[in-house]
């Protein structure tokens, strides 16, 4: 395995374009953060993303985004991070520890890398399981299979609000993907607020973290994109959530 490290924007077209094809062709990879758009966007705003390309006979068959502080590196993202760990094609050998010091890194630190990517598990103090919804068979599929199981009474809460919202205040409207400005600084000011009132640290006090989710929000292709979703009660603005998307998983993110 040869391994060449550059900023981001020092990436060939073939080399994005092997990064594209590679997320899209593996489901460990389905996650929006995988996706080569993401780290763009992050160099965007940060300017300090590096990239190790793996690459065999001069073919790229992984990519791996970071930052560097001094000799550790971070995730690309992080804090922002939700989900971790370098690209690299199925079947290709790589060893994680080979990999940071070909980065020219003493640690790498990470807190989200899923199990069904390998490398790290030597390297981890526990694993815990990720929630998520399985939407493949439809909404009303999975509310039916969650009913049948032990959470059956939040399912009924949940309905029971909403059928109440609507009737108290107003229909329910959901705008799945808005462009109004206003809206994505309406998030902005709920969620400082909220940080605020709950006594957690502020999420969105560096500038540059409000400059991702501006930046992602703006992306809209049909392999990534920014998800600005709205729920209205009448005319009444009930809740925002800023997510992001690959082809087939919504990322959620910022729900206000």
């Amino acid at each position: 395995m040869e391994f060449h490290v550059v900023p981001f924007d020092r990436l060939t077209l073939q080399e994005l374009t092997a990064w594209s094809q590679l997320q899209g062709s593996m489901s460990e990879y389905a996650s929006p953060y995988y996706c080569p758009e993401f780290a763009q966007a992050v160099h965007a705003v940060r300017g300090d993303v590096e990239v190790a390309v793996l690459a065999q006979g001069g073919n790229p068959k992984g990519f791996f985004a970071f930052h560097r502080r001094r000799r550790t590196g971070y995730p690309v993202g992080s804090p922002m991070a939700d989900y971790q760990g370098p690209v690299v094609a199925n079947g290709q050998e790589w060893d994680a520890t080979e990999l940071v010091r070909a980065c020219r890194l003493s640690t790498w630190t990470f807190d989200h890398v899923p199990v069904s990517l390998g490398g790290f598990e030597g390297h981890a103090w526990r694993t815990v399981v990720s929630p998520y919804l399985d939407l493949s068979a439809g909404f009303e599929a999975y509310v039916q299979q969650r009913r049948s199981r032990s959470n059956r009474e939040k399912i009924h809460r949940t309905i029971n609000r909403a059928k109440r919202l609507a009737v108290e205040v107003g229909p329910l409207r959901l705008v799945p993907h808005a462009t109004d400005s206003t809206i994505l600084a309406t998030l902005f000011d709920w969620k400082r607020t909220q940080y605020c009132v709950t006594g957690v640290p502020d999420g969105l006090a560096a500038p540059w973290k409000r400059a991702l989710l501006e930046q992602i929000a703006s992306i809209q292709n049909a392999t990534f994109a920014g998800v600005l979703s709205v729920l209205y009660a009448g005319d009444q603005l009930v809740a925002i959530h800023l997510g992001m998307r690959s082809k087939h998983v919504l990322h959620a993110w910022f729900p206000t």
